[in-house]
């Protein structure tokens, strides 16, 4: 049966893409594809076979598919051969479509029950996939920094943050805890009944045991012992098979995997809070010392090679099968990404939307390197280390002094939409165009609550050259934060209304609240120079490159300051009026 020309991907920009399949899980070769790949999975004349694909729920609500993704009787999602292909990516759908990872696709025949295996994955279009996991691994640290100085701030607590956690980690301990049960069960019967040999072997004796063949006669011919009659054949069992030297081996990586994770003082938090965490993998470590202290095991040797064959017939035994599939898994988790596996749900919705959560969460972290602290909002709220969505209108308050120690108030604000009214004390800025919904905004206000002026920024998960030109360019919108924003309350407090000649001067009612803007994207980072690039066009408008591979932390807190630095300036010529 040829699959290739029934199972497929059609690509618009590709053309035919095929699956390599396989009847072993573990020899999956991947058919690798670039996010937002506008792209089909075709699957026709093949009666009674289903597809079962990792994933398929991310595209089930696409209006093309909604009705041809079906439910077994386990709930996992399957489909059937069509003469309409399956629609994996469209870019009017973009809420609907694979993420990068690695998705399992298992051809089943319902009839028969063979199973057939391949891999569709994912690549990120605008970083590598080592870029994306330190982009998840970064984001993850960050928040949870944060969140950890926070409490440490507010009660005294020792932070217990820990930089050694890694992207992987948190994916090993989460199959560690999965499969706790199933792995003390499995070993537990090993530990009783393992798989062994009967092996041959000849020794000298006087009481004949076994029985005499050729290869006895001719040493007994050629050989004779004085203290000995007979040499001769006998059987033993033997536990140093190719299967037992292959299981020792996997078992030593798990142990060192597991011992590593123990020394990590912060992983309690990863799990649901009724899984002790530390108790799951000491149980791992119990139940592996417990086979090393067994007699038959001491026999097998201990070799770093991978002995595992798929022709060894221990594949068909269903102990030593999952124990290398645990193994298999730990060491690559790099390859695999588990559909939405982590505490952090609503960062893995899309990676343009993951980058663009990642840009408001550094530039919080950067006004902290700047001296700002968090005093409350979103994960700031309260000291339980409740890490929440970030929803539309999050607000984090922050606070802090300045060069010249004035006190400034910062609302950071993600994804907040400006109303077109004027409400001083909902919304102080308004906007007189179309693009009023920026993904980070920083209002500042001084140390009596009174609002002075904005800093925007807006994360593009794209080349920066298409930002500013193209079908889809974004450059009317970033203008029209710089441009279309304002404010009638800037300096009009109380307080204020001496330097009424100053606001004539500075004609602050007619210009823009916001005084600079900048662009996060990710790009290649130079080193050697500043990322942050003025747009040669317009003023106060900049690029910013930034992405976990590279860096370029230092670059937003450059442009940060810079406008801090401005509302400083201006808040010390009033103060030069009074």
């Amino acid at each position: 049966m040829d699959l290739q020309d029934k199972i497929y991907i059609n690509s618009k920009k590709y053309g035919k893409m095929d699956f390599v399949f396989s009847n072993k899980e573990l020899d999956s070769v991947p058919l690798e594809l670039p996010e937002n790949t506008i792209s089909e999975l075709v699957f026709k004349n093949l009666e009674n076979y289903r597809i079962y694909l990792d994933g398929l729920d991310l595209i089930s609500n696409n209006r093309k598919n909604s009705s041809r993704i079906k439910k077994d009787d386990n709930n996992n999602l399957y489909i059937n051969p069509s003469d309409v292909p399956y629609e994996l990516y469209d870019n009017n759908n973009n809420d609907f479509k694979y993420l990068p990872g690695m998705y399992l696709l298992k051809l089943v025949n319902e009839d028969t029950m063979d199973v057939f295996y391949s891999v569709l994955k994912i690549t990120p279009k605008h970083l590598t996939s080592d870029g994306l996991d330190k982009l998840k691994i970064d984001l993850e640290k960050t928040v949870r920094g944060l969140s950890r100085s926070f409490i440490s701030n507010n009660n005294g607590m020792k932070s217990n943050y820990s930089s050694e956690l890694t992207y992987n980690d948190i994916k090993a301990i989460e199959l560690l805890c999965d499969q706790q049960n199933n792995f003390s069960n499995f070993c537990f019967d090993l530990i009783n009944s393992p798989r062994f040999a009967i092996s041959n072997y000849y020794q000298w004796t006087n009481k004949l045991n076994g029985f005499i063949d050729r290869k006895s006669k001719k040493e007994m011919s050629t050989r004779q012992n004085n203290r000995y009659k007979y040499y001769g054949k006998g059987r033993k069992i033997n536990y140093n098979t190719v299967d037992n030297i292959s299981l020792k081996r996997e078992f030593k990586y798990i142990y060192t995997v597991v011992e590593r994770l123990l020394q990590i003082s912060d992983y309690s938090t990863i799990n649901n809070d009724q899984i002790n965490v530390k108790n799951v993998l000491s149980s791992y470590i119990s139940i592996i010392n417990s086979i090393y202290n067994k007699d038959w095991f001491k026999d097998v040797a201990d070799k770093n090679t991978n002995m595992f064959s798929s022709t060894s017939n221990s594949n068909l035994d269903s102990r030593y099968s999952f124990i290398h599939s645990i193994y298999w898994k730990l060491e690559h988790l790099s390859y695999f990404s588990d559909k939405f596996e982590r505490q952090y749900n609503y960062y893995w919705k899309r990676t343009d939307l993951l980058y663009e959560i990642w840009g408001y969460v550094k530039v919080i972290e950067a006004l902290v390197d700047l001296g700002f602290k968090p005093k409350s909002g979103w994960i700031f709220d309260d000291v339980s280390a409740d890490y929440k969505g970030l929803n539309e209108d999050t607000e984090v308050i922050m606070d802090g002094k300045t060069k010249d120690n004035h006190n400034f108030y910062l609302k950071v604000i993600y994804d907040h939409k400006i109303s077109a009214k004027q409400s001083k004390d909902a919304n102080p800025m308004f906007h007189r165009g179309t693009h009023n919904r920026p993904d980070v905004t920083i209002e500042i206000y001084d140390s009596d609550n009174v609002f002075f002026n904005a800093i925007i920024l807006d994360t593009k998960y794209r080349d920066i050259k298409y930002v500013w030109n193209g079908k889809h360019s974004s450059g009317p919108q970033i203008i029209a934060y710089k441009d279309s924003i304002f404010s009638p309350f800037p300096y009009c407090d109380e307080k204020y209304k001496k330097m009424s000649k100053l606001f004539r001067d500075l004609n602050v009612d007619k210009k823009s609240a916001v005084l600079g803007v900048a662009i996060i994207h990710p790009g290649k980072i130079d080193d050697l120079k500043d990322n942050v690039e003025l747009n040669e066009k317009y003023t106060d408008v900049y690029n910013i490159k930034a992405n976990p591979s590279n860096n370029g932390f230092n670059s937003l807190k450059s442009f940060l300051n810079k406008y801090i630095d401005s509302a400083e300036s201006t808040i010390n010529q009033f103060y030069g009026y009074i």
